[in-house]
């Protein structure tokens, strides 16, 4: 998934394969997920090779192909993403 702002955003896209999310500075495993038939809360285990975190977000299917995620802290944020082609 990539950022679907239609600019080049580094560090903005990521791969997800089964509970494992790679990103370009940090890798996350899901350690649950919760569907609420509008969103799906998302708690994983993130590192970045420094440090640790476990965040929440939220995931919404906003159209074919893209999602937008969602979270409340440290910021409020949402940053919709598109599916790339194989």
């Amino acid at each position: 998934m990539t950022a679907g702002t239609g600019e080049a955003v580094p560090d903005s896209g990521f791969i997800v394969q089964g509970k494992q999310i790679t990103g370009a500075s940090q890798e996350c495993t899901v350690k649950s997920l919760h569907d609420d038939e509008r969103n799906v809360r998302v708690i994983a285990s993130c590192s970045d090779g420094v440090a640790v975190s476990d965040p929440e977000f939220d995931l919404k299917i906003s159209g074919e192909n893209r999602i937008t995620l969602s979270s409340k802290e440290p910021v409020p944020v949402e940053m919709p993403y598109v599916r790339c082609s194989m």
